[in-house]
């Protein structure tokens, strides 16, 4: 052999004892190093069981590692076994070939406060330190990298926010991805892994690193949403959140566009329970479920194939300052610096939202309103809402139907666009609702509290134009209002149990029509107002006009029932004074439970003024015509004749002048009150009491659906209208109103 060939066979024969003394001694070496110098290379203390690297095969095989914690106490990162195997000599080619990774046993323990991780340490190690620019390089040939079988299995990763009291714990962690490549080929990825709390997540990944295609595809079930509760109590006053979400999503898009994906699928939330921090309920369903067409966040588009909703159950309490349990839940946040969009920033795009089929029921909603006196409380159950192609900017078809209280039920139907109220239907139809349920507020509104009747509510509303035109028919049946509540103040003085009563026709039953007319763009325009109004009114005209309404409902004349005027000698009344009678004892009859009030407003002034100058004309009579007769004794022939004496006859003068005690001067009044002044007022009480029995013996009407009297005299009051018998119906215990409710009262009612 030549020498030249024996020195190369030399050199390369220690070349490869080297290699091979290398190899064997590079992983205790490595090992070593590694974990003596732990500290100095990325500041935490790291211990290893095995340590294998094969300089021949490109394999790295590392069993029992542990990294600690800062304090060197609890593990930080560890793992069972990570194996990796590499094509050393593609680095010669401009290639990086990982043909394995396999990691397995990982536990990941990882904290946050605020905004200080347990990792921060370790990133500030590596961060870079040098501020001055580098030289720009000449570019270099592209590597082209692929990797290849990446496997992790029964990884553990627990995370723990310490300032907001989180934790997610995900174990199981499996993850399997066949080829990861940054040049020609796409990328695939999958992995899976299981929840702490319940549930695992599944997940695959296309991606194209040219083309910045992917496509993601999640499987999420059974995951426990009690872990979001942490980060919604930022915003929010929650104090309990369970609940399990089924997901089924695939998104389409490019990395360079992110905003343009699209996802579609299908997602489920199950045994959903949410209350405030005080346990009040919020929102529970048994299931809430969506079936994504395509939602674009770019351009703002919901498209859902159908939204599905089983078992909700809700509580809506309104309070007395105004606020409500939902103004509660959600937080007050800091106002914004600013509203106007910044110049050249561009608006977001407008919400579509769009549902093929919306199919909600099994809903029951709690109604609280603590602003009245009493506290009002109802519930509407197995409340069902469909619909079909919803779009709020197009026109729906809406319906809603469900059970009010322990009878009632409702159904209710919507045409119109949610975002152009100008032109709408609205029909709403309610039967046998229980009316003592809404006891609180007759007792707010008038202080009558209300123990038995069933309602059926009919309402057509039509806006056109922005005209809106109603009719809403009422009928009660079977209505009892129980005595007034001296206890409360109402918002309106109607006498409700009156009215009621009146109300009522032969078959115990109350029908009511609600007229409601105005133009909704208007500032002043109030559906509840005007309703408020309408019924207040027809309360109050029913309360103060009692007798007309009765007497038009029975087919009678309601003419000058209220007030039937009379003179002050009056002794009999005329037939025209009889057929009004008649007709109240008529009313009577139809209402027998009423009172009849009747009362005498006698015009005392001019009683005194008629009597005094009756008493003189009859005794100037008796001397000139019949002397020695007593008034008593005179028959109707003489009484006509009296009558018939003219006020101004001079003998009459002459006769008055005649009397010891005339005073001089004066009028045939003066003389005749200052001679009589003594007994007219006897006169004019027995007159009255003369008129009143006669009433009574011709109303023929039990005496406790009757009264009738005389208005006293009060002593510095003057009544001086016409002398009339003013009529008033009450029931037992109940007072007459006297005067209309205030006209504001509605407004007020709806400011309250």
């Amino acid at each position: 052999m030549k020498k030249p060939v024996k020195v190369i066979f030399i050199v390369f024969g220690v070349l490869f004892l080297l290699i091979i003394i290398i190899s064997l001694f590079i992983s205790p070496v490595a090992k070593h190093y590694i974990e003596k110098n732990s500290k100095d290379i990325v500041g935490r203390t790291v211990t290893m069981d095995k340590f294998r690297f094969n300089l021949f095969s490109g394999s790295l095989k590392v069993v029992g590692f542990d990294m600690k914690e800062q304090d060197g106490q609890e593990s930080f990162f560890r793992f069972d076994t990570l194996s990796v195997r590499v094509k050393l000599f593609d680095f010669l080619r401009h290639k990086v070939t990982v043909q394995k990774i396999y990691l397995s046993d990982l536990h990941l323990t990882v904290w946050q406060k605020g905004n200080e991780f347990n990792f921060n340490d370790i990133i500030r190690k590596f961060g870079s330190t040098d501020t001055v620019a580098e030289a720009p390089r000449k570019p270099s040939k592209p590597w082209e990298t692929g990797i290849y079988n990446i496997q992790l299995r029964a990884g553990n990763i627990f995370y723990r926010d310490l300032k907001l009291g989180s934790k997610w714990d995900m174990t199981d962690l499996n993850l399997k991805i066949p080829g990861v490549y940054f040049s020609g080929q796409e990328t695939d990825i999958g992995f899976n892994l299981l929840f702490a709390d319940g549930g695992k997540l599944g997940s695959s990944l296309q991606y194209n690193i040219e083309t910045s295609a992917f496509r993601i595809q999640l499987d999420l079930e059974n995951f426990s949403i009690r872990d979001m509760l942490p980060y919604l109590q930022q915003n929010m006053r929650l104090g309990t959140l369970a609940g399990s979400l089924d997901a089924h999503i695939h998104i389409n898009g490019d990395t360079q566009h992110i905003m343009n994906s699209v996802i579609q699928g299908k997602a489920a939330l199950r045994n959903l329970d949410m209350r405030d921090d005080r346990q009040q309920p919020a929102l529970a369903a048994d299931s809430l479920s969506m079936d994504i067409k395509a939602i674009s966040l770019s351009e703002s588009t919901y498209l859902l194939n159908e939204f599905s909703a089983r078992g909700v159950a809700t509580m809506y309490v309104m309070e007395k300052d105004s606020s409500s349990n939902f103004t509660y839940l959600l937080k007050k946040s800091a106002a914004p610096s600013g509203t106007a969009t910044a110049k050249g920033q561009s608006q977001s795009a407008p919400v579509h939202l769009a549902i093929g089929n919306v199919d909600l029921r099994g809903i029951h909603v709690k109604f609280k309103d603590n602003t009245l006196q009493v506290p009002f409380t109802y519930e509407m159950k197995d409340i069902a809402i469909a619909a079909k192609n919803f779009d709020p900017d197009r026109g729906n078809d809406i319906s809603i139907k469900g059970k009010l209280g322990n009878t009632g039920m409702a159904d209710i139907r919507w045409i119109g666009n949610f975002n152009d109220l100008s032109n709408l239907n609205l029909k709403a139809d309610f039967n046998s609702v229980e009316i003592k349920d809404f006891t609180p507020y007759s007792l707010e509104y008038c202080a009558y509290p209300i123990t038995a009747g069933i309602l059926t509510f009919t309402s057509q509303n039509t806006i056109t134009a922005n005209m809106l035109k109603g009719v809403n028919d009422v009928d009660i049946f079977k209505c009892s209002v129980d005595k007034v509540n001296r206890d409360v103040k109402p918002v309106m003085k109607v006498p409700l149990k009156l009215a009621v009563y009146v109300l009522k026709d032969r078959n115990d039953k109350i029908s009511i029509d609600l007229p409601v007319e105005g133009d909704i763009r208007s500032p002043k325009f109030s559906y509840k107002k005007i309703i408020i109004k309408t019924l207040t009114n027809l309360l109050v005209k029913v309360s103060l006009t009692p007798l007309d309404f009765l007497a038009g409902s029975t087919g009678l004349k309601s003419d000058r029932l209220d007030a039937i005027e009379f003179t002050t000698l009056q002794e009999d009344f005329t037939s025209a004074q009889y057929d009004r009678f008649s007709r109240l004892a008529s009313v009577i009859q139809a209402k027998p439970d009423l009172v009849l009030g009747i009362s005498q407003d006698i015009n005392y002034t001019q009683a005194i003024k008629d009597q005094s100058l009756a008493s003189l004309k009859t005794d100037y009579y008796i001397m000139t015509k019949a002397p020695g007769k007593s008034a008593d004794s005179l028959d109707m022939l003489s009484r006509a004749a009296i009558a018939q004496i003219r006020d101004n006859d001079p003998a009459l003068l002459q006769y008055a002048d005649m009397r010891p005690d005339a005073p001089v001067g004066g009028d045939i009044y003066t003389k005749a009150m200052a001679l009589y002044r003594d007994k007219v007022n006897e006169q004019i009480g027995k007159l009255a009491e003369k008129r009143n029995q006669l009433l009574v013996d011709y109303m023929q009407a039990p005496a406790a659906s009757i009264k009738v009297e005389t208005v006293a005299l009060v002593p510095g009051k003057t009544y001086e209208g016409k002398s009339v018998f003013k009529t008033s119906l009450t029931l037992p215990g109940e007072e007459p109103m006297t005067a209309p409710a205030d006209n504001d009262s509605a407004d007020d009612a709806d400011n309250r």
